[in-house]
């Protein structure tokens, strides 16, 4: 018994050396870590909004490190993800604002290599300002664009639609938009704050992992390292599962009496954009919008993970819509397929869904060019 009471006390002595060289190595040679829990952040890279219920966090600069990818985001300090913008807008720049979700965030890969930044490397004569904001509907993003345009005056408006928003906003979630008599409606937040039932499971969820894990998580990186390589495990075996059950669901093979929301929220998803139309022309903006294609509609020989039962019919929709409206539209679906089969080279990360540095490289081309043929750049700049 002796001699095992003294292996055992080896053996956990062993293990706490080895830990406590870990985390000595770790805070020596580790350059960062992905910690997608943040104790002392209760909203993570967002911060709480009034108006939209979230926003992005101000003055931010954070690792972001997932199963594709690792790379840092930064926040300026009016909350874009894009460069310290003046708000005086420069006579010689044509000012572009960009408004839509994670695609235009560019949720994956570094500011500089998001398609807006990479459209204002293409084209100097612009001034792009990122207002993608990760998990964006349209209700959230009509509000923003109300409150900006007025502050940042663009030249330009961009609004990036992916098939996500017809959801996003109906029922509705913080904020609560429905259509009435063919007039668009915003019934205020009730609570206008942080406390609003909306984000109680938010909080509960938050204050439970502070407790639980708060202490450990903010100061050990042995723990961030395990604990994050165990998410990303559990990820990959979820996913993996998944595609053994559930085989992937392509346009249309839902039943009809699944899609009996469809209509409805479409009607309000379309007002929306609409609305966001009129905000634009009323502050003496172009407005033109952004058709986003899912992964599954580029690369069909990708198992692609998260599909719902049936994909919207997002481009005939939106580009008849926009075409009845007389909007300018951008749907580079048929553009990106022929690049996927001209040059075979991924445009979107295996896991994540979202568009890689190629991927977005090839929307700032596309999108400079859909400008230059508007006429609202020189064709020759």
């Amino acid at each position: 018994m002796k001699r095992i009471l003294q292996g055992l006390l080896l053996a956990v002595c062993s293990l706490a050396l080895c830990a406590l060289l870990l985390e000595v190595g770790l805070r020596l040679f580790w350059d960062g870590y992905y910690q997608k829990f943040y104790p002392d952040r209760p909203w993570e890279e967002f911060e709480f909004h009034p108006t939209r219920g979230f926003a992005l966090g101000r003055d931010l600069s954070m690792v972001d490190w997932d199963t594709d990818f690792k790379v840092t985001r930064k926040h300026n300090s009016h909350g874009f993800r894009s460069p310290e913008i003046p708000v005086e807008k420069p006579p010689d720049r044509t000012r572009v604002m960009i408004v839509g979700d994670s695609f235009v965030y560019g949720l994956g890969v570094e500011n500089e290599e998001a398609f807006p930044q990479v459209l204002e490397q293409l084209e100097p004569s612009l001034q792009v300002i990122n207002a993608g904001v990760p998990a964006y509907s349209g209700a959230e993003e009509l509000v923003q664009l109300r409150e900006e345009i007025g502050i940042w005056k663009p030249d330009i408006v961009i609004v990036a639609y992916f098939w996500n928003d017809l959801f996003g906003a109906y029922p509705g979630r913080y904020l609560k938009f429905e259509v009435r008599d063919g007039e668009l409606y915003l019934n205020p937040p009730d609570p206008p704050t942080a406390h609003n039932p909306v984000f109680d499971t938010h909080w509960k969820k938050h204050e439970h992992r502070v407790a639980r894990y708060g202490f450990i998580a903010r100061n050990s990186y042995l723990y961030r390292l395990v604990s994050d390589r165990l998410k990303v495990f559990s990820f990959v075996l979820q996913s993996w599962w998944t595609s053994l059950r559930e085989p992937d669901h392509q346009e249309g093979d839902a039943p009809a009496s699944d899609r009996s929301e469809e209509e409805p929220a479409w009607k309000l998803s379309l007002a929306l954009l609409r609305e966001m139309g009129r905000v634009s022309r009323a502050h003496g903006a172009r407005f033109m919008l952004l058709v986003i294609p899912d992964q599954a509609q580029i690369e069909p020989d990708v198992n692609v993970y998260g599909l719902p039962p049936f994909l919207p019919d997002v481009q005939e929709r939106v580009d008849g819509f926009a075409k009845r409206e007389g909007i300018p539209v951008l749907d580079p679906l048929e553009d990106l397929r022929e690049i996927r089969r001209s040059e075979g080279r991924a445009q979107y990360f295996p896991n994540d869904r979202h568009w890689n540095r190629v991927g977005h490289r090839h929307m700032a081309e596309l999108l400079r060019d859909a400008l230059r043929r508007q006429g609202w750049i020189d064709a020759g700049s």
